[in-house]
């Protein structure tokens, strides 16, 4: 790009850079919306937050600042449109590394519910199944993670998570399972969906624009809770595999 391509005037200019900033800014919310922080995961962990700070920034840094030094013919203006431009993509690259290192890395199953858990918690411990160990690019792995079944290595693990301070067995991946495993279990540990709906009010609402979207019947599915980092919401599972279905954005603890 050379001066002589740039329009004469500041507000054409504004709209000639805020065009170029939009496009920045719609790969990165794609990319965190759709390929990091699917379904629900966007709002049960509160990074809305941190990219409406990332958008704010970007568009004071970008199209504010350099549409408020413009000038057409001042000497050394396309270097500082240039630098401008550079220093708003690296820091929507850092913006996008923070996001992708909180990211929900793997949804667990322990107990009786599911939580989502970022890469940085899980513990240094060995992978008791090596396939777990690598990170889905799109959404987080399905694990279940179990106690030991010896009585007396339970009980020890227990005692250690409960009086040592040990880490839970949903941030151990010693104790991950593959979902499918143990899928009769969260079965067993889920409630019918049709305990949310009788609650009334928007769960009743809530469940019943879900299943027309999914074209479901009430009795084919169960929900669990679902921990988020920043507030919990309810897992949709098919009774018939125990795998997840859906997302509801609802109280879990009724």
């Amino acid at each position: 790009m050379t001066s002589k391509y740039l329009p004469e005037r500041r507000l054409d200019f504004f709209w000639l850079r805020l065009a170029i900033s939009g496009v920045i800014l719609a790969l990165f919310i794609g990319l965190v919306r759709l390929a990091w922080y699917p379904n629900l995961h966007f709002q049960l962990s509160g990074t809305w937050r941190f990219v409406l700070i990332t958008i704010a920034a970007v568009l004071v840094a970008g199209p504010g600042l350099t549409t408020l030094i413009y000038r057409r013919n001042k000497k050394g203006m396309l270097f500082d449109i240039w630098a401008i431009l550079v220093v708003e993509v690296m820091a929507v690259g850092l913006a996008a590394g923070e996001m992708h290192e909180r990211r929900p890395a793997y949804l667990v199953f322990a107990i009786d519910r599911f939580e989502t858990i970022q890469a940085a918690r899980v513990t240094d411990h060995p992978f008791r199944y090596d396939d777990l160990a690598g990170r889905r690019w799109v959404g987080p792995k399905l694990v279940v993670a179990r106690f030991p079944d010896p009585v007396a290595e339970r009980a020890e693990l227990k005692r250690a998570i409960l009086f040592q301070g040990q880490p839970d067995i949903n941030v151990r991946p010693d104790q991950w399972y593959p979902f499918d495993t143990w899928s009769d279990v969260v079965v067993e540990k889920s409630r019918p969906l049709a305990v949310l709906r009788d609650a009334g009010g928007t769960q009743l609402a809530a469940v019943d624009r879900w299943l027309r979207a999914e074209s479901g019947k009430l009795e084919d599915f169960g929900f669990l809770p679902l921990q988020g980092t920043a507030r919990d919401g309810v897992m949709v599972i098919a009774r018939a595999t125990g795998r997840p279905v859906g997302m509801l954005d609802l109280d879990p603890w009724i």
